[in-house]
């Protein structure tokens, strides 16, 4: 199988076919990347497993698919993309857009992974890339892994799940009526 035919039949390039297809804004790369990690993040969160098979690594901008320069480079090659340098206004660079010159296998997906890209594109998809940045940021996984000076490092899927396992207020008031009547002080000095 050639390169240009295994990223034809890849889940993932499918994927990022199924979101430049459905956006309701064209998404500049830095957007589609953490769409991309959206739709895994949440997929995983809740089925334990991610709708891409893509691994990400932490970058100063978030999460990105590991090597998705290569990635989107490769899917122009075969045909299925195109990238344009659009003007930004009050931007002093230019911001690449990818359109989609393909149209994504929906059969490659189950009914749920297409519920979960349709509900992060409903929810993220006409939110800038800045603003996505911010988001991707705050829900956990990249700041745990992210440090300066090690920037590419990967982002074990473990963590898309990091929140689910922090205690919530129905953990707090079983922990406060189990040491309700408890004198830690004696329990302290009996030891």
């Amino acid at each position: 199988m050639t390169e240009q035919t295994a990223i034809s039949k890849s889940k993932l390039a499918h994927t990022i076919l199924y979101v430049l297809r459905q956006a309701r804004v064209v998404p500049g790369i830095l957007a589609l990347n953490k769409l991309v990690f959206l739709i895994d993040y949440e997929y995983y969160r809740k089925h334990v497993r991610t709708v891409t098979g893509a691994r990400y690594v932490a970058l100063q901008n978030g999460p990105v698919i590991d090597a998705y320069r290569e990635l989107v480079e490769a899917m122009r090659a075969a045909g299925l993309l195109e990238i344009q340098k659009v003007p930004v206004a009050g931007q002093p660079n230019a911001k690449e857009e990818a359109r989609a010159l393909a149209h994504y296998d929906e059969a490659l997906f189950a009914q749920s992974e297409i519920a979960e890209m349709n509900a992060v594109l409903r929810d993220h998809g006409a939110k800038t890339g800045r603003e996505l940045v911010r988001l991707t940021h705050d829900i956990g996984p990249w700041r745990m892994v992210f440090r300066p000076g090690n920037e590419g490092a990967v982002i074990p899927p473990a963590l898309f799940r990091w929140i689910d396992n922090m205690p919530d207020d129905a953990d707090r008031d079983r922990a406060a009526s189990m040491m309700a009547g408890i004198d830690l002080v004696a329990e302290l000095q009996s030891v």
